[in-house]
């Protein structure tokens, strides 16, 4: 049952951590200037190719076994510095640690772009001057490569979701979930590209939600990374909290949306 509640958690939060990721490849690939279908077909497969790099990530992580060796005894290894017990630390607790630190880089970056966003407000992708009119090699080629560069950002901007199965899940004996989990949350994303954007642009609080669970996740990443214990269900009644407050907010902005528009339709009559 453990194992499905973990499952489930990093099935729905990959979902959410990759909304980003799809509204990115969908900006950028709509600068190409492809026919509707084409686009659609393009963003999937590059959607695709992120997901197969960041199962490559896990079993990259899982098949090093140097991983497993004790750490060594070096005074600049940032983990040693808060571990009560060093000597103990294995390779593997560093890589969890500098985990946390890429994944509350990505939190604060995220946070900046949703403030400078909110204060200069969106910008509209349009497809490039002359993007239709340049020859059919030359456009082939510029496509595969720009697809080829958007799959290699995806693929960075993707490290939280990896560092994620690894606070969730026991990459040892559970690998299989795992990458089940990030193909089952790439296939809703590609099937619900434009609906899922669509509520990330209408529900401001999404967005912050994620940041919140990724800071827990962080937290969750640092501790392990200094060998100490940070409970998988303590991490998940975080979560669950957060997802219930969120749902709270919302539910009662959408309440004062109808009484302010039942009002406003009785002082009009």
């Amino acid at each position: 049952m453990e194992v499905l509640i973990a499952f489930s958690m990093a099935t729905v939060a990959n979902t959410v951590l990759g909304v980003d990721g799809g509204v990115l490849a969908d900006v950028q690939i709509r600068k190409l200037g492809l026919a509707e279908r084409a686009h659609f077909w393009a963003r999937s497969i590059t959607l695709f190719g992120a997901a197969c790099i960041r199962v490559a990530m896990i079993f990259a992580v899982s098949s090093l076994t140097f991983l497993l060796e004790p750490q060594a005894d070096l005074w600049w290894l940032p983990n040693r510095w808060f571990s009560q017990h060093p000597e103990e630390l294995v390779w593997r607790n560093l890589l969890l640690f500098l985990g946390a630190g890429v994944v509350m880089a990505i939190v604060i970056y995220e946070y900046w772009h949703g403030f400078q966003e909110a204060a200069l407000g969106r910008h509209e992708y349009h497809p490039e001057p002359g993007a239709k009119t340049t020859s059919g090699v030359a456009r082939g080629v510029r496509i595969v490569v720009a697809l080829l560069g958007v799959q290699l950002l995806l693929g960075i901007f993707g490290v939280d979701q990896v560092f994620l199965m690894m606070s969730l899940m026991d990459i040892d004996t559970q690998f299989g979930w795992m990458v089940s989990s990030i193909l089952i949350a790439n296939g809703i994303m590609i099937a619900g590209m434009v609906p899922i954007s669509r509520i990330i642009r209408r529900s401001p609080h999404t967005k912050f939600l994620t940041l919140s669970m990724l800071i827990v996740i962080a937290v969750k990443l640092a501790i392990d990374g200094t060998g100490g214990h940070f409970s998988d269900g303590l991490m998940m009644f975080i979560l669950f909290m957060l997802l219930m407050n969120d749902g709270a907010q919302a539910l009662r902005d959408r309440l004062v949306q109808n009484r302010l528009a039942r009002e406003q339709a009785a002082a009009t009559v």
